[in-house]
């Protein structure tokens, strides 16, 4: 019996070990043992010989055992599964090839690993392959194959991808579409996904689900009449309050002057005083606030009134007390410079202490 063979059959885990490495040693005649290794990784129960025999097989040419490594894509090991795909990732050419033979496999979650290998891959031949997934009858494996298209950058697939938001209906598939647009749609493509979600310019017939990726197309290529639109139709501002503050830090690269304006304003405002959001979402949209120069005059915002006023009221909530005081420095106010200065005298909060006493030198 071949020793190698032998000694990777030992009931010990180190000659095991030993005998993947006298293997991989043996550098072009490592690829007859290729189909034993996958053979043994199939039925080994040591995580660190089946890591050490997948790392083998990476560096072993493996194109004439492709039908023995693609039947693991069938186990119900879910580990020997992920193997595979990483194994025909390695090869290139001949994977692509392979590959797109089982695009038409009786088994669709054979076929969206069948995916997950060609995007391993990424080669043009690779896209290409996965752009017939856009029409797999399984709907997980279109999802697969457009959420891969948009990561892979392939513009070439715009139009499959419109055509799918033109006629899928099914929520989880149009999403992960418009999300594939947002990563690599110019402003012609992302203005023709804007009127397939909007039909007759109707935010109300908008599916709630797909709401903040609208917020994000329009942040990107609408005009700022429909941002503000859309902003003052979604009423659930809680659950939505992230996709607003980043659509709007998004559109200021547009439009400068958009903090400035009174719709926008307004909801910031409200975003940073709304205790039961998220204060993660809070302090940024008090940040785009904070980053604006405030007005000397007396306008409804942004002037030197609100900002005192938002101060005052953010210094009684704990989680925004620093914040507070920030607004209070930037109002520029004579009353807010005085209340930063009675914080600094009596508060006992060191970190608080030492912001006013920054602010007021």
């Amino acid at each position: 019996m071949d020793p190698l063979m032998e000694q990777l059959g030992s009931p010990e885990e180190s000659d095991r070990l030993y005998a993947i490495q006298d293997i991989m040693a043996l550098e072009d005649g490592a690829k007859t043992y290729a189909t034993s290794l996958v053979e043994y990784l199939a039925k080994e129960n040591s995580q660190a010989v089946r890591e050490s025999i997948v790392y083998a097989l990476k560096m072993i040419p493996c194109d004439h055992i492709l039908t023995t490594i693609f039947e693991l894509f069938q186990s119900s090991d879910a580990y020997l599964r992920n193997a595979a795909v990483t194994l025909f990732g390695t090869q290139q050419i001949q994977g692509v090839a392979f590959l797109t033979s089982q695009l038409d496999h009786a088994d669709r979650e054979v076929r969206k690993l069948v995916l997950d290998a060609l995007f391993q891959i990424g080669s043009q031949e690779a896209v290409l392959a996965i752009r017939a997934g856009l029409k797999d009858p399984a709907i997980n494996v279109r999802i697969t194959a457009v959420e891969y298209l948009g990561q892979l950058g392939d513009s070439d697939s715009i139009p499959d991808v419109l055509e799918m938001l033109a006629q899928e209906t099914e929520p989880m598939l149009i999403t992960s579409a418009l999300e594939t647009v947002l990563q690599m749609g110019d402003d012609a493509t992302i203005h023709q996904t804007i009127q397939l979600l909007n039909k007759n310019d109707d935010i109300v017939k908008v599916h709630p689900v797909f709401l903040p990726e609208l917020i994000k197309l329009i942040a990107r290529s609408g005009t700022l009449e429909r941002l503000i639109e859309i902003i003052d139709f979604v009423n659930d501002r809680t659950t939505y309050a992230k996709d607003m503050v980043m659509a709007i830090q998004v559109a200021q690269k547009r439009f400068e002057d958009i903090i400035e304006t009174p719709d926008i304003a307004h909801g910031l405002i409200r975003m940073v005083k709304t205790k039961t959001g998220s204060d993660t979402v809070r302090y940024a949209a008090a940040e785009l606030l904070l980053n604006h120069t405030v007005s000397e005059s007396d306008a409804p915002v942004l002037n030197s009134k609100m900002m005192e006023a938002l101060g005052m009221e953010l210094l009684a909530d704990p989680a925004m007390a620093a914040t507070g005081i920030r607004f209070l420095h930037q109002s520029g106010s004579e009353a807010g410079r005085k209340k930063i200065e009675t914080l600094m005298a009596e508060t006992k909060d060191s970190s608080l202490r030492d912001l006013c006493e920054v602010l007021l030198s």
